[in-house]
């Protein structure tokens, strides 16, 4: 049975990756450093290798690579989720998402050409590679790109990388440009401001922004399902496309759609101000992704209610709300 290999797999990515490979056949085995508290190693499908599950607690170095090689062989995959995953976090200590995203990346890669050089590798990127797109429509994966912040430029350089050990050894590499996954379990981002806003609110809450920025918001069932499809087409050509539906959704109608689907009937306001840094508008162009056979499954609504479903059967204690 192939093989492969999640990092960050205790993420809220890397998990439903995991999940995904699984349910297609695949052994499962992970690396990396737990933060999910909500997730016991347990609860996700890794092989079982003498009796336990193939999965190594540490952080991605040299040695930790070679235990997990002489644990589970050479895998025919890695989904290398772990790494950043926001703005903010990149913002307070850059030198460390630089670590997280690029050293891990250079890590993998090597580890990959010299011990298992057929194995496809996919990287999950991010739309912050273009930057602070201010105007309206489809972005295009050719679009020239401009990152803002410390968490875009890491995830670009990360990029390079996958491109030239494609160039230079001929790995098969594949990188996904997300843009707003969003799905129950994620704590982080608009949809958990926005339903810990709510939670608190009597008549009215405010938001940054005007409320006609946009967001081109993936379910993370649909993320789960192209980062499978990425990993057959991993190219050496170093394949890069765009992670996203191809709609765009206003904050405006995001934030009262949450609300609706908590059953409240707050007021959304705006206080007008732009944060340095936010794009104005993010749609992705998916015609890389269907060509691919990609659809997403989920709209945008159907996504909210389940995500409000969990927020108010889960997280609502958490929060102390």
């Amino acid at each position: 049975m192939a093989i492969v290999w999640i990092t960050g797999a205790r993420g809220f990515l890397g998990r439903h990756v995991a999940r995904r490979f699984a349910a297609a056949g695949w052994d499962v085995a992970g690396i990396g450093i737990g933060s999910a508290f909500d997730v016991q190693i347990s609860e996700l499908p890794f092989v079982q290798i003498a009796g336990k599950p193939a999965w190594i607690e540490r952080m991605i170095d040299e040695a930790s690579l070679a235990e997990l090689l002489s644990l589970t062989g050479p895998p025919a995959a890695v989904f290398h989720a772990a790494g950043s995953g926001a703005v903010a976090p990149s913002l307070a200590d850059p030198y460390r998402d630089f670590r997280l995203s690029v050293d891990s990346t250079a890590l993998m890669l090597d580890a990959l050409r010299r011990s298992a050089p057929n194995a496809a590798f996919v990287l999950p990127s991010s739309s912050a590679v273009y930057g602070n797109t201010q105007v309206a429509g489809p972005i295009e994966e050719d679009t020239p790109l401009s990152p803002v912040s410390p968490y875009g430029a890491h995830k670009l350089c990360a990029e390079w990388l996958c491109r030239s050990i494609s160039h230079s050894f001929g790995l098969k590499t594949a990188v996904i440009r997300f843009f707003s996954i969003y799905g129950p379990g994620l704590r982080k981002q608009l949809l958990w401001d926005v339903a810990g806003k709510i939670s608190r609110a009597v008549d009215e809450f405010t938001l940054f922004g005007t409320g006609n920025e946009t967001r081109d918001m993936l379910y993370i069932e649909d993320a789960a399902e192209l980062s499978y499809l990425a990993t057959q087409r991993a190219t050496s050509q170093s394949l890069v496309l765009n992670g996203g539906t191809g709609v765009a959704s206003s904050v405006q109608t995001i934030a009262s759609e949450l609300a609706n689907a908590f059953g409240s009937r707050c007021q959304v306001r705006f206080n007008g101000d732009v944060r340095a840094g936010d794009p104005g508008h993010l749609q992705a162009s998916t015609k890389r992704a269907w060509e691919l056979g990609f659809r997403p499954r989920w709209s945008v609504s159907d996504g909210i209610e389940a995500y409000a479903a969990w927020w108010q059967n889960c997280a609502r204690a958490d929060v102390g709300t």
